[in-house]
């Protein structure tokens, strides 16, 4: 059980899964994140107007989407202050 686990990010074991010891501490483990973007439910309601072929809604400029994509602030915050509250580091930033 993580010792701070991020609210939200609770998972169960799937069936059958069982402890087979303790992590080697040097060995190196790789995380990647993917953060939701501030206005996801919106552009979601967008996408499936869209979709459905509704004219009121338009397709965004790529400048419209960029200014709209960023992540919510507080969550890369807590993440930026637990890693360095650990001594970790970040290989790569940005974006995909």
């Amino acid at each position: 059980m993580p010792k701070n686990p991020l609210t939200g990010s609770e998972r169960q074991p799937l069936p059958g899964a069982r402890s087979i010891g303790k992590a080697d501490p040097t060995e190196r483990l790789e995380v990647t994140l993917v953060l939701r973007h501030r206005q996801h439910d919106a552009l979601q309601e967008r996408v499936r107007k869209i979709a459905a072929g509704d004219k009121s809604e338009r397709h965004l400029t790529h400048d419209e989407y960029d200014q709209h994509r960023n992540g919510d602030p507080q969550p890369t915050l807590e993440i930026e202050r637990r890693r360095g509250a650990r001594g970790n580091r970040a290989d790569s930033e940005g974006e995909p």
